[in-house]
């Protein structure tokens, strides 16, 4: 009698376990990809709340009780949570379980029905990016109305332009030649076409002032190209007939064969202007 008095009095006095949480709930998370659910349950009583130190969150794609795997423990002052990385082809059951400091857990909450998550038409997390596209679209489009609508437009004026205009006018003073060289590269190559882009704002102030423009190549496809460009500049510049395109030619696809022979032209006629606009290597 002694022995169950005693026994009776020890099972009295073990703690419990904590309560379960009530009216657990899931919903799409919205604005996003359809890889989120939100889950959310109703705070226990005061009570409880001290005996409760996390809670446990577990998912699984059937209702069966052995299939629920492990999601993520998250601190008792917490009553919503959202899940990521789901794949909205599935739908999924959810249960969570209180555990006290002790150890102990509770009976498991879980979902009444599965739920899928659902992609939607607008990601919220770019939404930042749909703000800066808003703004630059709409700053292009106001001012091209202001453009159309005749208000002068203040562009700051291009230091390297400026000297392109000085340095070609200086050349016609002297009565020399004007030396461009568009690089050792082939146009497939983005520094080249930058100089061939270069070298038509040269061709016509060199036309519009008369003077000779001379650039040789060391690419057969970049001579076609600085051709067509050079002559069209001309034309641009109201000066056809001054265009000669043998002044646009093929030297060589050999790098230093190159070199010497421009240094060598270079030493002999002394251009007056000297453009080095492309890629260049170890000339």
């Amino acid at each position: 009698m002694v022995f169950s008095l005693i026994h009776t009095n020890l099972h009295g006095q073990e703690s419990s376990g904590p309560a379960s949480p009530t009216n657990l709930s899931a919903s799409d998370h919205p604005w996003d990809h359809g890889e989120k659910i939100d889950i959310q349950w109703d705070d226990i009583e005061k009570n409880e709340q001290d005996k409760v130190q996390s809670y446990s969150i577990y998912s699984s794609r059937s209702a069966n009780p052995d299939s629920f795997i492990f999601v993520v423990t998250i601190d008792a002052d917490i009553s919503a949570y959202t899940i990521d990385k789901l794949d909205r082809k599935y739908s999924y059951y959810f249960k969570i379980i209180a555990i006290d400091k002790s150890g102990n857990v509770s009976e498991p909450a879980v979902t009444l029905s599965a739920i899928s998550p659902t992609r939607q038409w607008f990601d919220g997390r770019r939404f930042p990016l749909f703000i800066i596209t808003v703004i630059f679209c709409g700053s292009v489009v106001y001012w091209i109305y202001r453009a159309r609508a005749g208000i002068p437009l203040q562009i700051r004026k291009i230091a390297g332009l400026e000297a392109v205009d000085e340095a070609v006018g200086r050349a016609t003073e002297m009565g020399r030649s004007i030396l461009f060289i568009p690089g050792i590269q082939d146009m497939n190559e983005i520094q080249t076409i930058a100089g061939i882009t270069v070298l038509s704002h040269v061709a016509k102030v060199a036309a519009e002032y008369d003077a000779k423009v001379e650039v040789p190549t060391s690419r057969s496809l970049v001579m076609t190209a600085a051709r067509e460009t050079v002559q069209a500049s001309f034309l641009t510049a109201g000066r056809p007939e001054s265009y000669n395109q043998d002044l646009v030619y093929y030297v060589t696809d050999e790098q230093f064969g190159y070199v010497a022979y421009v240094q060598g032209m270079m030493v002999r006629e002394k251009p007056a202007a000297c453009f080095y606009m492309g890629a260049f290597f170890a000339e």
